[in-house]
């Protein structure tokens, strides 16, 4: 008997179809997987913008809105190797922006350490 497969399942599933190799498939979905989290905290933050009534925040919002959305797109398109590196490069830029505007005192830089 085969589970149906729910909304989450097919979101982190988009462009693994054609995929033979099960690293490839992990990796796709993992992608996903933080693409959807990300996705998640965006609509969090939209919701409080909106509520607070301060709108300084609102296109960077959208913009990684859009971005994220990109990343999901590019997967299902299997365009696997530029989703990963648009992904990458948005992260650091967001850290990178967020030091610059609260400065370094928050300590947001430590993320890049390894």
């Amino acid at each position: 008997m085969t589970r149906p497969r729910t909304l989450l399942f097919r979101l982190l599933s988009l462009g693994t179809d054609f995929l033979e190799s099960k690293a490839s498939r992990l990796s796709v979905r993992l992608l996903n997987g933080l693409a959807l989290m990300g996705l998640a905290a965006t609509a969090l933050a939209l919701l409080a913008i909106l509520t607070s009534g301060e709108f300084i925040a609102l296109p960077v919002n959208l913009l990684t809105i859009t971005v994220l959305c990109l990343v999901l797109w590019l997967n299902h398109k299997h365009y696997f190797s530029l989703a990963a590196n648009l992904f990458v490069v948005a992260v650091v830029l967001a850290v990178s922006i967020q030091v610059l505007m609260v400065g370094p005192e928050r300590g947001a830089q430590f993320w890049f350490l390894p």
